[in-house]
């Protein structure tokens, strides 16, 4: 299953159309392939977080040996889905300074897919929302979600 989630993620990655198209001026038209950019990957488990009262808790973030493992295949494949020598990394665990410039007020989540309905149910309901099943339950179908003030105890 994490072969999937990795290759998932990685093409996500290459073929999402966040860039403008230059001839036309046309935005969202064009991907980092299209562009032949470079991608910087940085760790960040800081990501995963929910929040105890006022203290950030990342209680629920992968573990370092597996999420390293994970984080190394997913950069073996976008380098062998793309151009190796355009796929940058950080060091995994370290403390760094990354510089960036943002082209834009833009911020966008990218989730892997969980391994089965089941999980994707327990990873929503820990995160404060609430699943609606539509249609079969049998077949997972959620489509409505409502975020719920949910304080964990």
């Amino acid at each position: 299953m994490k072969a999937i989630v990795q290759r998932v993620t990685a093409r996500k990655l290459l073929n999402l159309r966040l860039f403008e198209e230059a001839s036309t001026g046309k935005r969202w038209m064009q991907s980092v392939m299209d562009q032949q950019l470079e991608i910087m990957c940085v760790s960040q488990f800081t990501l995963y977080h929910r929040l105890k009262g006022n203290r950030p808790d990342f209680s629920r973030a992968m573990q370092g040996p597996e999420a390293q493992q994970l984080y190394g295949t997913l950069l073996e494949k976008l380098r062998t889905l793309y151009v190796p020598d355009r796929i940058r990394d950080g060091r995994f665990g370290a403390m760094m300074q990354v510089h960036i410039q943002n082209d834009g007020p833009v911020t966008l989540e990218i989730e892997s897919p969980v391994q089965s309905e089941q999980e994707r149910q327990k990873l929503l309901r820990s995160q404060g929302h609430k699943a609606k099943a539509v249609g079969n339950p049998a077949e997972g179908v959620v489509e409505a979600m409502e975020k719920t003030n949910m304080e964990e105890k």
